[in-house]
């Protein structure tokens, strides 16, 4: 009797009875199908097929033990995995508390998947870039968030806050957020705000935490990118829990536009993640690798543990460009995850930025959720600085070649100067 396919038990909160089933490459997933509706019917039922891209082969599944023992059993099967929850990480905060580092919520804990090697290009040398034109022209915001003038400007922010930062403002670039969902007619984003597909629901952003986010990226006010565009994938519901499942199909809608509406590299944040072992992949970080591979750019928050980024998924994945938290101090905030796994650190502690509930709303909000966006719309500003025509992992090379390294510490992110 043959060995059963490797099954992938997630060791902290999961979703029960809900599966996620990556096929070998010569699966055929149509004759997968048919044979759990002809011998399974009772059993089960597909909750996410995950054939926008196909770059993930494979599908989610709710199954009775009668239906996964078979499934384990079968030759063309990879691997089944639990369906991870995770929760998107911040605290907001009462206006003028400056500095809070306390109580930023983490995730579960799971353990599942062995590595895949993309050989990735390395980074963080020194890289010099040219723009499309002999000088780019520079816009100063006065009154600017202490997180923009950071961005802009070497060393601890000090007041009074500028934003200084190319004229194109990310023009053209599109920024893919995964969260809770975005209130695109908050005056921040000016139209340039949309939804793309729900997995939970209702598009609307009813918890704040996506809104936030995409205002840090984009916003007219409190954005980096300003003339960016944001595309809201909703993977979280209101309390903002989101399961693996439920990610890989937002992830298989990103890359299907990037390669077939796009055709040039798109930036995809994801602001939330779940603690792990140092060594899993997870189908989770699996998906993020394959995407990054495929000319998105996963912009990922570091986590809010305290602790190594490798033990949070998909912070950890290699494919990731992931995003540690400093505070208006220039040090690393308390609460932010950190090590070789962290490419950059930007501002994440009290981020002034859009709120729900009115076009006018604000929050601030602290966690490496914030510190991510800042990450997005900065790719955004240098993908519209070099052109349609630049590839991924060279944009990292640049962004980490051109950070701040004042602090000797850290590596500060930095907009194109």
């Amino acid at each position: 009797m043959s060995s059963q396919v490797p099954f992938h038990e997630v060791r902290g909160e999961k979703e029960e009875g809900s599966y996620i089933i990556k096929l070998k490459a010569d699966a055929n997933k149509q004759s997968i199908f048919d044979w759990m509706s002809l011998e399974h019917s009772e059993g089960g039922s597909v909750t996410h097929d995950y054939n926008q891209s196909n770059f993930y082969h494979g599908f989610a599944a709710r199954c009775n033990q009668e239906l996964l023992t078979a499934l384990r059993n079968r030759s063309d099967i990879e691997y089944i995995a639990e369906d991870a929850i995770a929760y998107v990480g911040s605290t907001t905060l009462a206006k003028g508390t400056l500095e809070s580092d306390e109580n930023v919520t983490g995730g579960a804990k799971a353990h599942v998947i062995a590595p895949v090697d993309l050989n990735a290009a390395s980074l963080g040398n020194k890289v010099e870039y040219d723009t499309t034109s002999e000088e780019s022209k520079k816009i100063t915001q006065d009154d600017a968030t202490w997180g923009l003038h950071r961005i802009s400007h070497k060393g601890a922010a000090q007041k009074p806050y500028k934003y200084v930062y190319p004229e194109s403002a990310g023009d053209g670039a599109t920024i893919f957020v995964l969260d809770t969902g975005v209130y695109i007619e908050h005056s921040e984003f000016e139209g340039r705000a949309s939804h793309g597909p729900s997995f939970k629901g209702d598009p609307e952003d009813k918890n704040g935490h996506g809104t936030h986010v995409a205002g840090t990226a984009i916003g007219k006010t409190y954005g980096a990118a300003k003339k960016a565009n944001v595309i809201s994938v909703k993977v979280h519901d209101d309390e903002g829990k989101g399961q693996s499942s439920t990610t890989i199909a937002g992830i298989d809608w990103v890359v299907f536009q990037t390669l077939f509406r796009y055709r040039k590299p798109t930036i995809m944040n994801m602001s939330f993640g779940h603690h792990v072992e140092a060594d899993d992949v997870t189908p989770v970080d699996h998906a993020v690798n394959m995407a990054a591979a495929l000319g998105v750019i996963p912009v990922v928050a570091a986590g809010n543990r305290r602790a190594d980024a490798s033990e949070t998924s998909p912070a950890h994945a290699e494919g990731a460009f992931t995003v540690g938290a400093i505070k208006l101090s220039d040090d690393r905030a308390d609460y932010s995850n950190y090590g070789v796994c962290v490419n950059i650190y930007a501002p994440g502690t009290h981020i002034l930025s859009a709120g729900i509930g009115d076009p006018n709303a604000k929050a601030y909000k602290s966690g490496t959720s914030m510190s991510a966006p800042h990450a997005s719309g900065t790719f955004a500003l240098y993908i519209a600085e070099l052109g349609d025509n630049i590839v991924p992992p060279v944009v990292e090379r640049i962004v980490v070649g051109n950070s701040d390294t004042s602090n000797d510490d850290l590596k500060v992110l930095q907009v194109p100067s």
